[in-house]
């Protein structure tokens, strides 16, 4: 009967503990500014040895089935730099948020189409959870939402009696987002609301890392999202509208300085609006817009607009080009059409790795080709990577919709 390892074994590990791994110019940097978590007890941070360790071990926790034999190949892959795990992995595989947030946590990206209001909260919730979101504003997503139907005050009042005292967490501001959204769209009630749980800018945050950011921003978040929408008063938003408020939330994320907020926004050709909405040397922008890459959605190459090109030649910012007919008719092009069809694909990541159905997490690992010598290496590299993925699709995440996409999906 095979044994399967519930832990990496301590004494193979420490025979790591002096080599060096082959870092390029910059690895070592990144990865001690970026993936290195802070020892408990101890004034330092941990060394890669360790972060392979605390990873590796994380994988056996969440149900990784791994003998022995293969969880040490595994480690020894990953510190010498044939293959990594996501870099979301990386800094949380082993820690109590996972055992808290599920397989969130452990995810690079998303995408999100904004057919619902519950787009917008979930964004925010995946940003603050270290992800990137990609979003699809086309005119056929964002007229499904409901009209603005009230004019409503959003005020900030730091007292107790108030209709919501935001928790000092994320989900207290994803939820504050939540209710100002519900107040515009269907309630028509005036909340109050107080940040006097809040920590302190400059406060550590133990759980995720990093300091905090205070709620300067996060009021000021709300305060920018509501204008937008009282603009709208008896109309519905448009495309323009879900852009700047995504790239609002992005902003308020990104004050937390540990995360990145990652977005792209995928609108349509034919939207003027949204083709000139980071062309800075024509007129004044928010500043906010600076929050995503922005590609647009077409299947007819010839039907692309000038104002498509006017930033090559005016200094605007260019946008990508998303192709939805093949992203959904092909899985690899060299297979031919409709072999693994994708057809409820909708968008990618805010890098463009992956088509992905909305509400679907891109379930990332890597593989470093230039370090793989031979193909028998590559071979247990990619199926000891693709053990690691599959278990981290396996264990939950927090919205029901991403539990019944990756479940049918399991893309990794």
């Amino acid at each position: 009967m095979t044994k399967y390892a519930t832990k990496i074994s301590e004494s193979f590990v420490q025979e790591y503990k002096d080599k060096l791994p082959p870092w390029g110019p910059v690895g070592y940097i990144v990865y001690k500014r970026t993936y290195s978590r802070r020892i408990k007890g101890e004034e330092r941070t941990e060394d890669w040895w360790e972060t392979i360790e605390r990873c590796c071990n994380g994988i056996l926790e969440i149900g990784g089935i791994f003998t022995q034999e293969e969880i040490q190949k595994l480690y020894d892959h990953v510190f010498n730099l044939r293959c990594s795990f996501s870099g979301r992995a990386l800094w949380q595989l082993g820690t109590d948020t996972v055992k808290k947030h599920g397989a969130d946590s452990l995810q690079n990206c998303w995408f999100v189409a904004v057919n619902t209001l519950e787009a917008f909260p979930f964004t925010m919730d995946e940003l603050m959870l270290g992800g990137g979101v990609g979003f699809g504003i086309q005119p056929e997503f964002v007229y499904e939402l409901p009209i603005v139907k009230h004019n409503v005050n959003i005020t900030r009042l730091d007292e107790n009696d108030v209709n919501f005292i935001v928790p000092d967490n994320r989900e207290g501001w994803v939820e504050l987002l939540r209710k100002t959204l519900d107040a515009f769209f269907v309630t028509g009630k005036d909340m109050n609301y107080s940040t006097v749980c809040i920590r302190s800018r400059g406060e550590k945050i133990s759980s995720f890392g990093g300091v905090a950011s205070g709620p300067t921003e996060l009021c000021k978040g709300i305060d920018e999202i509501s204008e937008i929408i009282r603009t709208r008063l008896g109309l519905k938003l448009r495309p323009i509208d879900c852009l700047d408020i995504m790239n609002i939330i992005g902003r308020v994320v990104v004050a937390g300085n540990v995360r990145r907020s990652a977005e792209i926004a995928i609108g349509d050709l034919n939207d003027v609006d949204f083709l000139d909405a980071k062309n800075w040397n024509r007129h004044t922008i928010p500043n906010w817009r600076a929050m995503s890459n922005n590609s647009v959605s077409t299947s007819e190459i010839p039907d692309i607009r000038s104002e498509f090109w006017e930033p090559y030649s005016e200094g605007g910012e260019c946008y990508g080009l998303f192709n939805p007919t093949v992203s959904r008719e092909y899985g690899r092009l060299i297979d031919g059409k409709f072999y693994r069809r994708d057809s409820r694909a909708c968008g990618t990541n805010p890098c463009a790795e992956i088509t992905l159905e909305s509400f679907e997490p891109c379930n990332l690992g890597e593989i470093f080709a230039p370090n793989i010598l031979n193909v028998e290496t590559f071979k247990e590299v990619a199926e000891l990577m693709y053990k690691v993925q599959k278990t981290i699709s396996t264990i939950g995440f927090i919205n029901e919709r991403t539990n019944k996409v990756v479940k049918r999906n399991h893309r990794l």
